[in-house]
C-alpha cells in the first residue's frame, strides 16, 4: 500500500495480511494464560483463541460490525463482507442458513499455507456468533478442511433459539456486548479526532483525515479530496490508491460526478460541517460485497468530525495570517510615513508583501520616466542573482505589460502559459510559476509596480493576492506622492527653479563639505565664480523670456564642460559658481578657467537667433581659506579683477594656496601609488 498526497510524495506501507484484531487476540490470550510455555503444550489453543474474542476489550470494531446484523443468521450471511473488512488472506461465503442452522465456507489464499491453527480458530470464532445476541455458544462442526487437501474448510454452526430479556434488572448480554463495542469505537475516534484537531497546521489536518480513516472503518484505500474557495486548485491526499487514480476520481467527486459510488466496494461521505461544504472522504475494500450500513453510519460521522477539524484549522490559520498580516500592515504604515526616499519605500513594501499575501518573492519596480521603463529598486526573497536584478529594466519594447499608454490600472496575474516570451523567462529565470503584479498610480499616473510570485501554479490565498496586493499598491502609491511630494519641496528650496542648478545656500553647502575634506584630505579643491559678460544688454533689449532662455543655455553649456563629480550652480542673476574636486595642480583650475571662457564666448543659439556674450570667471583654492563664505569672497575678488579686461579669468594668488596646493598634489600622487 502507498501514502501519497497531491501536495507531496509517496510513502511507503506494508500490505495488510493478518488482521490486527487476531494478533491482538492471540497476544491478550498468551498474557492470560502465563506466556509461551503455558499455551503452547495446548492442543486447541486456536480454537481457545477464538472463542476469547468476546472475553477481551478488543475488537470494538469487530463486535459492533456484528451485533449491528441482529442475528447469528445475519452475521452468517454477511459473512464474506464482515471477513473483508479484517483479512485480506481469507475469504468466506456463506452457502445455508435455516432455523439455527448455517454452514460457511472459508478458502485461504496463496500464498499462505493453510494448518489447522486456522482452522480452530476459525470454528471458534464462529461459535460466537449467538453469544453476542444473548443465546448459549453455538456449536461447529468441521467436516471438510484445505489441511487435508479440500479445496475449502466447511464449517457447519447451530445454535438455540433467542431467549426473552424481560426481567427487571437482568443484563442482556448482547445489549452489553455491544455497549462495549460502542465504547470502544468512540473511544478511538474520540482520539483520532483529538489528534485530528492537536495542530493549526492545515496540510498536516489533511494528511491526518486521509491515512487515520481507518478508526472509523477498515478498507484497503482511503481517500480524501477537498476543495477550499479560497484556492483554485483541489487538495488530494490518498492511502492506498494509485496517483492517477486517485486524483481522477477526487476530480470528479469535486466536479459533482459521483465517481462510481454505486459500487458497492466504494463508499464515499461528505466532509461537511456548520453549512460548510469541503469534499468527499472515500473508502474502497478490495470485495464485492462492501459495507455495511454500521459502517457507512460510523464512516458519515468521521467525515463530519474531520470537517470540524478543517474548520478548526483553517480559522485558527486564519487569524494567524490576519494577525501577521495585520501587524505588517501597520509595521508598513509607520515606516512608509517615516521615509524620505523613494528606494526606502520601496524597500519596506517588498518587505512587507510576503507577510501580506504569503509570497514567496517580491520585486518593487518605479517608472523611469526619462528613460520610458521600469526599473527594479527593491527585492524580497530573492538570494542568487539579487544584485543583478536590483536596477534590471524593462520597457514596452520588452513586454506590454509595462506599457503606460492605454493601460487600465489593475491587478493582474501573470503566468507561463501567457504568450509573452520576457514573461515566461522572467518566470523561469526565478523559479516561479505566477505573478501578481499591482500597479501603483500616483494621481491617477502610472508610477511603477509590485510584483508577488510564487513557485506553485495554484498557491494557496492567490484568489485574495490581487485584491490585497492592489491595497499595499495604493499604500505605497500615497507615500511615493508624499515622498515626491517633499523632494520637490526640498528641490525648490535647494536649487533654482529656472535652470535646475543649485542655488546659492545648497552650494554653500558644497563649499563647506569640500572645505572640511581638502583640510583633512589635501584634494586639490577650488572654486570659480563666473559673471556673464553682455548678458544685461540681451536682457534689456529682448525681454526676460529671452533673458531667461539665454540662462538656462548658459547652464547647460556650463555644465557639459565640467566632470560629473563637479558642482555648477546658480548664485544669482547672471552669476554662476564651479566647484572643481581633485585637482593634481593649480594650473588644472586655470585650464579649466580657460575652457569655461572659451565655451561663453561661442554663439548661443536663441529664438530670436544667435547671441553673443561672454564671461569673466575668479578663481580661489580651499586650502587658502578657512569656510564657504571666505573661499566665495576670494573668488569673487578674483573675478572682479578679471572683469577689468573682460573675456578671461584670474586666479587668486597667495602663496599660502600654492603651498597648500603642492601639498594636496603630492597627497594625490600618493594615493594613486598605493592604489597601483
Amino acid at each position: 500500500m502507498a501514502r501519497w498526497s497531491s501536495r507531496g510524495g509517496h510513502v511507503d506501507a506494508p500490505t495488510r495480511d493478518t488482521a490486527g484484531i487476531t494478533t491482538r487476540l492471540i497476544f491478550a490470550y498468551v498474557r492470560a494464560h502465563g506466556g509461551d510455555d503455558a499455551v503452547l503444550d495446548d492442543p486447541d489453543l486456536g480454537l481457545h483463541v477464538g472463542e476469547s474474542l468476546l472475553g477481551y476489550q478488543i475488537g470494538g470494531a469487530l463486535r459492533l460490525v456484528i451485533g449491528a446484523l441482529g442475528s447469528p443468521g445475519q452475521v452468517l450471511r454477511s459473512i464474506a463482507k464482515a471477513n473483508a473488512k479484517f483479512a485480506s488472506s481469507s475469504s468466506m461465503r456463506c452457502i445455508e442458513v435455516t432455523q439455527g442452522r448455517g454452514t460457511v465456507v472459508r478458502r485461504l489464499h496463496p500464498p499462505r499455507v493453510p494448518h489447522r491453527l486456522d482452522c480452530d480458530y476459525t470454528r471458534g470464532l464462529l461459535s460466537q456468533v449467538s453469544v453476542l445476541f444473548g443465546m448459549p455458544v453455538a456449536s461447529v462442526e468441521h467436516p471438510q478442511c484445505q489441511v487435508e487437501g479440500a479445496d475449502n474448510c466447511v464449517y457447519v454452526i447451530t445454535w438455540q433459539r433467542r431467549r426473552r430479556w424481560s426481567r427487571r434488572g437482568t443484563a442482556n448480554p448482547a445489549a452489553t456486548f455491544e455497549l462495549a463495542a460502542l465504547r470502544g469505537q468512540l473511544v478511538d475516534l474520540q482520539r483520532t479526532v483529538a489528534d485530528l484537531a492537536s495542530t493549526e497546521d492545515l496540510d498536516e489536518v489533511l494528511r491526518r483525515i486521509a491515512t487515520r480513516a481507518s478508526a472509523a472503518v477498515q478498507a484497503q484505500r482511503y481517500l480524501l479530496a477537498v476543495q477550499f474557495p479560497d484556492e483554485p486548485a483541489p487538495r488530494v491526499l490518498g492511502d492506498g490508491y494509485p496517483l492517477a487514480m486517485a486524483q481522477g476520481l477526487g476530480g470528479l467527486l469535486l466536479a459533482g460526478d459521483d465517481g462510481g459510488t454505486d459500487d458497492p466496494r466504494r463508499m464515499t461521505a461528505e466532509v461537511a460541517a456548520g453549512g460548510v461544504r469541503y469534499g468527499w472522504l472515500v473508502a474502497e475494500t478490495s470485495t464485492a460485497e462492501g459495507f455495511l450500513p454500521s459502517e457507512e453510519a460510523q464512516f458519515e460521522a468521521y467525515a463530519s468530525m474531520a470537517a470540524t477539524a478543517l474548520t478548526r484549522a483553517r480559522a485558527l490559520g486564519d487569524a494567524r495570517r490576519r494577525g501577521q498580516r495585520a501587524e505588517a500592515l501597520l509595521d508598513l504604515a509607520h515606516g512608509l510615513a517615516l521615509e524620505t526616499t523613494e528606494v526606502g519605500a520601496a524597500e519596506r513594501l517588498a518587505a512587507a508583501v510576503p507577510t501580506a499575501v504569503n509570497a514567496e518573492k517580491t520585486a518593487i519596480m518605479l517608472w523611469d520616466e526619462d528613460a520610458a521603463c521600469l526599473r527594479v529598486v527593491a527585492v524580497h526573497g530573492v538570494e542568487q542573482g539579487r544584485d543583478e536584478l536590483l536596477g534590471m529594466t524593462v520597457s514596452a519594447a520588452d513586454t506590454p505589460v509595462v506599457s503606460k499608454t492605454g493601460q487600465v490600472f489593475r491587478p493582474r496575474v501573470l503566468d507561463a502559459d501567457m504568450d509573452d516570451p520576457w514573461i515566461q523567462r522572467t518566470l523561469h529565470a526565478l523559479g516561479l510559476a505566477v505573478v501578481v503584479a499591482a500597479p501603483i498610480v500616483i494621481h491617477g499616473a502610472y508610477h511603477g509596480a509590485v510584483f508577488a510570485g510564487w513557485s506553485q501554479r495554484h498557491p494557496p490565498g492567490i484568489a485574495t493576492a490581487p485584491r490585497t496586493l492592489g491595497s499595499l499598491a495604493d499604500q505605497a502609491g500615497t507615500a511615493l506622492a508624499g515622498i515626491r511630494l517633499l523632494n520637490e519641496a526640498q528641490h525648490a528650496a535647494t536649487h533654482d527653479p529656472l535652470t535646475g542648478l543649485p542655488n546659492r545656500a545648497l552650494f554653500g553647502q558644497h563649499l563647506e563639505q569640500a572645505i572640511v575634506a581638502d583640510r583633512r584630505e589635501r584634494l586639490g579643491t577650488a572654486m570659480c565664480f563666473i559673471d556673464l559678460d553682455g548678458f544685461k544688454a540681451v536682457n534689456d533689449r529682448h525681454g526676460h523670456a529671452i533673458g531667461d532662455e539665454l540662462l538656462v543655455a548658459v547652464a547647460a553649456r556650463l555644465r557639459g564642460q565640467v566632470r560629473e563629480s563637479d558642482v555648477v550652480a546658480r548664485i544669482s542673476g547672471d552669476e554662476f559658481g564651479v566647484l572643481l574636486h581633485r585637482l593634481e595642480r593649480p594650473d588644472d583650475a586655470a585650464i579649466v578657467g580657460a575652457s569655461l571662457v572659451r565655451c561663453l564666448a561661442e554663439p548661443f543659439a536663441l529664438r530670436i537667433g544667435e547671441v553673443r556674450i561672454g564671461g569673466s570667471i575668479g578663481i580661489a583654492f580651499a586650502a587658502a581659506v578657512t569656510d564657504a563664505e571666505e573661499l566665495l569672497r576670494t573668488a569673487d575678488d578674483a573675478m572682479y579683477k578679471a572683469k577689468t579686461e573682460r573675456g578671461t579669468y584670474h586666479v587668486a594668488d597667495s602663496g599660502a594656496d600654492r603651498l597648500a596646493f603642492d601639498g594636496s598634489r603630492t597627497a594625490v600622487a600618493a594615493r594613486r601609488e598605493l592604489s597601483n
